[in-house]
């Protein structure tokens, strides 16, 4: 059994962000394009917080909670200030028809869930291994298929508390 918490529920990456958005990363580039937070190049972590399109965000960076349900846009915070959740991988599904959100879903979980031990550094075995839950930003059925978006971002984060710093290694 895996814990993602319930009451969470995943995080959808919004169906209402602009056909014009790219899966680039925060290079300056994009963030002139995509939002207002800037990225250090070698580290890829937000060197200064501001908001990006859901599209904009990278392995390494920190976020605060964006809520449930479908979101279009998403608050990254530099790692070393209080942050909610770190995208710490992503999965990518193949080409094809829309397989249906529960597909998705299932998807999601397995694939982070299989790098969530590379990057804790604990596996991901449920109770109570680890303190430490995972959720998701996947593609909904207008961006998979208007955007071709098949990427989905691990995201782990710890209910009720805040983090400070990168969760990598930290086998909690």
């Amino acid at each position: 059994m895996t814990r993602t918490n319930p009451g969470r529920g995943l995080l959808v990456a919004g169906a209402a962000v602009a056909l014009a958005c790219s899966l680039a990363g925060c290079s300056s580039l994009a963030n002139a394009l995509n939002g207002d937070a800037a990225s250090d190049d070698e580290t890829r972590e937000a060197a200064e917080g501001g908001t990006v399109d859901a599209f904009s965000v990278e392995i390494g960076d920190c976020i605060a909670n964006p809520g449930d349900g479908e979101i279009t846009e998403i608050e990254v915070v530099p790692c070393d200030e209080p942050h909610d959740g770190e995208v710490y991988d992503e999965v990518r599904m193949a080409d094809g028809e829309w397989p249906g959100a529960g597909a998705v879903g299932d998807a999601a979980e397995e694939g982070c869930v299989a790098k969530f031990e590379d990057f804790i550094g604990i596996p991901y075995d449920g109770e109570p291994e680890s303190s430490v839950y995972v959720q998701f930003l996947t593609p909904v059925e207008e961006t998979w298929n208007e955007l071709e978006d098949r990427l989905i971002s691990c995201v782990v984060y710890i209910p009720g508390e805040k983090i400070t710093g990168t969760l990598k290694d930290s086998r909690r």
